[in-house]
């Protein structure tokens, strides 16, 4: 039931892709963009162009720490996003509705039935690229168990045979056969031009540690702003400095999926 319960989790995730939000009134909901020129940039092109204004930010406002850590930090912080810059005019960018921070912590299953019932924590929804939605939840995969002291379980140190669990070529082979189906027969998706595209697993695949970089980057940031409102007394959790702990890791792990799985060269620009 395990498998099943992660293949719904996918299906879920395909259908909120799917969505004809330009029938349910969210014309307006977020930024919208193709990425097909340079007045229209992609998602995640917006997205770095903000984050880094606030880890700038962030930086400048960090007190009580080693000024020279945490310039070497936000270098690395500024280096990760150089490289993600080069290629994220040419991402695949399958445009449509995002729920921003799909994963299983925020799924409610059925209590007896391998399916889910609800979507939790709509906060980050915008429209925009789906594939973050997808990197987002293959995060665990690439996170320790919550013995490591991460502070949220992971997969990266599991063993999946025989689990049920679904491995990560998997999981990206599922979701693009369920939004394969869920675009069969829907007119609405196959004649308008800005809906959301069909899905490759082969690109969707290529393009895996650019958008897992992407989504780690993105939460370096975050865990440097707790670490920055720790630093002046201001922080909402009392786990806040653990937390902030976690940063130097956090980029080394970016670090090194965006060398392990780098996107694909011919797209440079």
């Amino acid at each position: 039931e395990r498998t099943e319960a992660f293949k719904d989790a996918l299906r879920v995730m395909a259908n909120i892709h799917n969505v004809p939000w330009w029938l349910i009134g969210l014309e307006k909901h977020g930024g919208r963009a193709s990425g097909k020129d340079k007045t229209n940039p992609t998602y995640i092109e917006r997205q770095l162009q903000r984050l880094l204004q606030i880890t700038s930010k962030q930086s400048q406002l960090m007190k009580g720490s080693d000024k020279h850590d945490v310039k070497k930090v936000e270098k690395s912080i500024r280096q990760i996003a150089q490289v993600l810059s080069q290629h994220a005019s040419q991402c695949p960018n399958p445009f449509g509705l995002l729920h921003g921070d799909f994963k299983i912590d925020n799924l409610i299953f059925h209590p007896t039935e391998p399916r889910v019932i609800a979507v939790l924590d709509w906060e980050l929804s915008t429209m925009g690229d789906g594939y973050c939605d997808l990197a987002n939840f293959c995060m665990m995969y690439f996170m320790p168990s919550i013995e490591k002291g991460w502070g949220v379980a992971g997969l990266g140190d599991m063993k999946l045979e025989g689990t049920g669990i679904l491995n990560r070529p998997e999981v990206v082979s599922s979701y693009c056969q369920y939004h394969d189906k869920a675009r069969q027969g829907n007119e609405h998706l196959t004649t308008r031009t800005n809906a959301s595209r069909a899905v490759d697993y082969n690109e969707a695949m290529a393009w895996a540690g650019f958008y897992l970089s992407f989504l780690f980057f993105k939460n370096c940031v975050i865990v440097q702003g707790v670490a920055q409102r720790a630093s002046i007394g201001v922080a909402s959790s009392s786990a806040a400095s653990k937390v902030a702990g976690l940063l130097p890791e956090m980029v080394r792990l970016t670090k090194h999926i965006l060398k392990q799985f780098p996107p694909p060269k011919s797209q440079l620009k």
